[in-house]
């Protein structure tokens, strides 16, 4: 039997594991932006979306503004954890970006003009809570309700103050 040195195991551990994590980004990826075929492009998009370093996601959180009437800092600070996949299996940067200014996939959210909508914090609860059953041009994928993961009222609210917050900064 040919011995392996102890580095050489931890560095094969690593590697793997950051193969595991990059499939399941991918699988969870497309979870969250629907399963409908793909173009090239999509694809593209979600894959440098979501290849950003960890440093890289930091650097490009947006400023908030103050939190919606109902809600605390504590609900936007969770929100921000949710939306930026720290917390409750949260997605949305996978299809509106990690700053927030929207990909091929969804949306920008940090202006005051929505697509569909009023952009009120009842109106972003509604919208994360229902999702948006189909793609509304020129974004290619319909947004599931929740954005995926099967979040709680309470993250639904957080992540709803989150966006809020950064769609009505204080700038």
């Amino acid at each position: 039997m040919r011995s392996v040195p102890v580095g050489s195991v931890r560095k094969i551990r690593y590697e793997f594991s950051g193969a595991c994590a990059a499939c399941v980004v991918g699988v969870l990826g497309t979870l969250a932006c629907g399963a409908g075929e793909k173009t090239k492009e999509t694809a593209d998009a979600a894959v440098s979306s979501t290849n950003l370093t960890r440093d890289a996601r930091v650097r490009a959180i947006p400023v908030t503004g103050p939190p919606p009437t109902g809600a605390t800092i504590q609900m936007v600070a969770r929100g921000d954890s949710i939306f930026h996949g720290r917390a409750a299996g949260g997605l949305c940067y996978v299809c509106h970006g990690a700053d927030a200014n929207g990909t091929p996939l969804g949306p920008p959210l940090l202006d005051h003009q929505w697509i569909t909508g009023s952009g009120s914090y009842e109106f972003i609860q509604q919208r994360v809570e229902a999702g948006m059953p189909a793609p509304t041009p020129p974004y290619l994928e319909p947004m599931p309700p929740m954005g995926g993961p099967p979040l709680t009222r309470g993250d639904i609210k957080s992540v709803a103050a989150y966006v809020y917050a950064i769609s009505h900064d204080a700038r």
